[in-house]
């Protein structure tokens, strides 16, 4: 359970870091940055300032970019998420933002809009048309979650913030199948629980074209054989 808020030292310092970490990779590992407003931002403009500044400062050394605004360890960022016109509003400008630097770089960097796991089907189909309102490529499903399954047993299941792990790995999937069903097979990656190969292709069965793991990398570590 993450409780921290975005605990991340700030842009200008994840970029030399990036830098150095792509020579490291093969030349066709993709790398993906989320990028999400400050935490104390509430006014659009200043919303708009943050990330329109990340998209330009990430985007010659990116090839994904992951626009989060479904955070529940964040105060008040899911709530956010049902303003719907400001949320377009706001993506928009990370949007032209991409088709500027598209034209200017000659390179096109895919953009994709995480939802959180506790998604109503009316919050799913709004996020469908917040998607296609602002031209954005896909969606990343999901974020982690506010919700507490039964099958936790810990004390620590108390704490507030966002769920991830194994015990999101059912609710993340479902969320993936309801959202390519109703977006008629929108662009999805799927994250949520994926630490091995049955949990990977749970996501791929349910509708999605890619997947990620996060959580396992340093708490459980990862079993593909």
């Amino acid at each position: 359970i993450n409780f921290l808020g975005f605990p991340s030292w700030g842009s200008d310092r994840v970029l030399p870091n990036l830098i150095e970490a792509r020579k490291l990779l093969d030349p066709g590992t993709k790398i993906n940055v989320s990028i999400g407003v400050n935490t104390k931002r509430r006014d659009v403009d200043q919303m708009k300032t943050d990330l329109t500044e990340m998209t330009e400062l990430f985007y010659p050394h990116v090839d994904l970019l992951e626009v989060c605004f479904s955070c529940p360890n964040v105060k008040g960022l899911c709530e956010f998420q049902k303003q719907e016109e400001q949320i377009i509003d706001v993506i928009g400008a990370v949007t032209t933002k991409r088709d500027e630097l598209t034209k200017k770089l000659g390179k096109r960097v895919t953009v994709l809009y995480k939802i959180p796991p506790d998604s109503s089907d009316e919050a799913i189909d709004r996020s469908i048309r917040i998607k296609r309102h602002t031209g954005m490529d896909g969606f990343v499903a999901t974020n982690t979650s506010s919700e507490r399954p039964g099958t936790l047993s810990s004390r620590k299941q108390k704490y507030p913030g966002g769920l991830s792990g194994q015990a999101l790995e059912p609710i993340a999937t479902a969320t993936v199948w309801n959202l390519y069903e109703r977006s008629e097979g929108e662009l999805i990656v799927g994250a949520g629980g994926v630490n091995n190969g049955r949990t990977a292709a749970r996501k791929i069965m349910a509708g999605a074209c890619a997947v990620v793991s996060q959580t396992a990398i340093p708490f459980e570590g990862l079993d593909f054989d």
